[in-house]
């Protein structure tokens, strides 16, 4: 691995040096593979996705990242000239992973744009010698009913618990663990220790005030296994959560002296982009309400458009101002079609959502 970064870095070092005017573009062939429905029993299918660098400067693919263990992406490793032809491979393993999937790969390199995001998806059909339908996903002798468990909404001191069932399906004794678990998480097996053919649940349990964030948000962990040493990535479940603050427990009083939300529109146009120069749009925020308006988060749902906010906090009748940059080197299709969401501490709009919409030429 050392030595492959060192070529790569002696080798961008030596592009960057001599086509220090020049540049490298990357455009795929296609950027969705769909497999369409295949049996279980393939369990890895593999796709190739082309690209040509259509620019003047040589092309070195820095590395991809997969949304899950489950999706391998394989990449050149030498600079792709100019007017040549490259490959990314992907595969997926739908082991254990019956029914529709959907996985992306963000491959970065030297060209423009700097991220291209590819996607895979399919239907993978159960193997008809499944012995227990109701837990398809397997890590070794476990299988669970879920690996993505969602937490929808969750408030701070009030913690929220989920499960997730499981069975044994092996011969032998299977004690649970688990690995890289948040600290704003405490995960437990029920049992501790799984007879063959029993079946228990992982319970898991969120509390969002040891988190300090607001909104959506994603988190990980691995299952593990007592006295095994090997570490398996792929044994990964995902909590997914929306941390609101709760203002159920507010006055007439308190809510009358609540700050009040009111913003200039709601959905940005940045129009016809041309090039790959930076568009920026603002939104303005007024505070109508008695106390200061907080903004606790400002998230979008694509990386091309940055947000920038004036003032955290706003006093009674006084507005702030929202920036958003749209960089569109980084987009691969023709269409922006985003949303913007603003996380407050106004009771009756804790989460507002702006419709960010825009065309690439």
């Amino acid at each position: 691995m050392k030595r492959f970064f060192t070529i790569l870095v002696v080798a961008f070092i030596s592009v960057s040096t001599i086509f220090a005017q020049k540049t490298s573009k990357i455009e795929f062939k296609e950027t969705v593979h769909d497999f369409g429905s295949f049996s279980e029993d393939m369990k890895k299918v593999t796709c190739k996705f082309t690209f040509t660098n259509t620019g003047d400067a040589p092309l070195v693919i820095v590395r991809a990242n997969a949304s899950c263990g489950c999706t391998e992406p394989e990449y050149p490793e030498e600079p792709v000239m100019p007017g040549k032809t490259g490959e990314v491979t992907v595969t997926y393993n739908a082991e254990g992973a019956p029914g529709s999937f959907q996985k992306m790969v963000n491959i970065y390199s030297t060209a423009k744009p700097e991220k291209v995001t590819l996607v895979i998806k399919g239907t993978v059909i159960p193997s008809q010698e499944r012995e227990n339908p109701s837990y398809p996903y397997k890590m070794g002798d476990l299988r669970l009913s879920n690996t993505v468990l969602p937490f929808f909404d969750v408030y701070p001191d009030k913690p929220k618990t989920e499960k997730i069932p499981v069975i044994n399906e092996g011969k032998k004794l299977i004690s649970l663990a688990f690995d890289h678990v948040p600290r704003h998480l405490s995960v437990v097996a029920v049992p501790s220790v799984l007879k063959p053919k029993e079946t228990g649940e992982i319970v898991i349990t969120y509390r969002a005030e040891k988190v300090k964030d607001w909104g959506l948000r994603r988190d990980e962990f691995f299952v593990a296994f007592s006295g095994e040493n090997k570490f398996n990535p792929t044994y990964k479940i995902s909590v997914t959560a929306n941390i609101l603050e709760d203002f159920s427990d507010l006055s007439e009083e308190e809510l009358e002296k609540a700050p009040k939300l009111e913003i200039s529109q709601r959905k940005v146009d940045f129009g016809a982009v041309k090039g790959d120069g930076k568009v920026k749009k603002e939104l303005k925020i007024t505070n109508k309400g008695k106390n200061p308006l907080i903004i606790r988060k400002i998230q979008t749902d694509t990386d091309i458009v940055s947000v920038h906010a004036s003032s955290q906090s706003i006093a009674s009748g006084k507005s702030a101002t929202i920036t958003l940059t749209l960089d569109p080197s980084g987009m691969p299709g023709k269409m922006l079609n985003k949303l913007l969401t603003i996380i407050t501490n106004d009771p009756q709009n804790t989460l507002v959502s702006v419709r960010l919409v825009g065309t690439f030429e």
